[in-house]
C-alpha cells in the first residue's frame, strides 16, 4: 500500500494544545521507541488518544498523550519530479 505522504514530501506541522485535538486530525508523534509517527486520531480514553495509520484501518497499539504530541499535520508539498 502506497503512503498518504511518499518521498519528496514536505510537511507542515502546527502546535496546537492538547485539549484542541478532535478525531480525524492527522498528527504528528513520537513513539515509544522515538520514532516519529504520523498517524489519524480515532478516540480519545482515559490512556490518549487511540490512533490508526493513514493508510491503515488497523489501530495502533501506541497512544498519542501531551507527553509526545509534537502537532498537527497543516499542510503537506509533495514534489514527485524531485528524484
Amino acid at each position: 500500500m502506497r503512503p498518504v505522504y511518499g518521498e519528496n514530501t514536505v510537511l507542515v506541522l502546527q502546535k496546537i494544545p492538547y485539549a484542541a485535538l478532535r478525531a480525524g486530525m492527522n498528527v504528528a508523534y513520537r513513539s515509544d521507541r522515538g520514532s516519529l509517527v504520523l498517524h489519524r486520531l480515532l478516540e480519545l480514553e482515559a490512556g490518549g488518544w487511540r490512533v490508526a495509520g493513514l493508510n491503515n484501518e488497523a489501530e495502533d497499539l501506541g497512544r498519542v498523550t501531551p507527553g509526545n504530541l509534537l502537532g498537527i499535520v497543516y499542510a503537506a508539498f509533495a514534489n514527485d519530479t524531485v528524484e
